[in-house]
């Protein structure tokens, strides 16, 4: 089996570079923050994240399997802290093409006013990233393999200020309860 360790670098550094919480070269971990004066609830951040999911998911169709986390994670807000949350979707359908997608996205956000990078590593793999006014950050992937297109869209809602332990127990809790209460 050939080893490829110049691809598996780029990737982890593509991965780092994109994604919060990383270490920068001088070990200071760059964690997500929020933008003062977002007036969300943890709530409608939240929702807000499932609905551009939901969108981009419409532009592209296909079937989509939901491994969203419904607890929060800690993030910074000017000088205190806030929550966010995290989202990830995978396609459990090969995509429609490498470009097609990707470009339909980068068109929706770029439309939407999104604030909108693309990325490539590979020619048979493409990222696009967009991150909205209040911190909603979006990333869509593709890779071709072997003829099938396997597609990811990961989202951070935007970082609102709050009681992180607290907001953490209440989402705790409503996940104990029965479906429909």
């Amino acid at each position: 089996m050939r080893r490829h360790p110049v691809a598996v670098v780029l990737l982890a550094a593509l991965a780092c570079s994109t994604l919060a919480g990383c270490v920068d070269e001088y070990g200071i971990e760059d964690d997500k923050r929020g933008a003062v004066g977002v007036e969300l609830t943890p709530e409608e951040s939240r929702l807000a994240m499932i609905e551009a999911e939901d969108a981009a998911i419409a532009v592209v169709g296909g079937q989509w399997q939901d491994h969203d986390s419904f607890l929060p994670a800690e993030c910074e807000v000017g000088t205190g802290e806030g929550v966010y949350f995290s989202g990830h979707r995978t396609r459990s359908d090969d995509a429609s093409g490498l470009d097609e997608d990707a470009e339909a996205l980068l068109s929706m956000w770029e439309d939407a006013g999104y604030q909108v990078e693309t990325r490539s590593y590979a020619a048979t793999h493409r990222i696009v990233m967009a991150t909205t006014a209040n911190g909603l950050e979006l990333m869509y992937t593709a890779t071709e393999e072997d003829g099938a297109v396997r597609a990811g869209i990961t989202a951070d809602s935007a970082c609102v200020a709050a009681d992180f332990a607290a907001v953490r127990r209440e989402y705790g809790e409503r996940l104990k309860q029965p479906a429909g209460e």
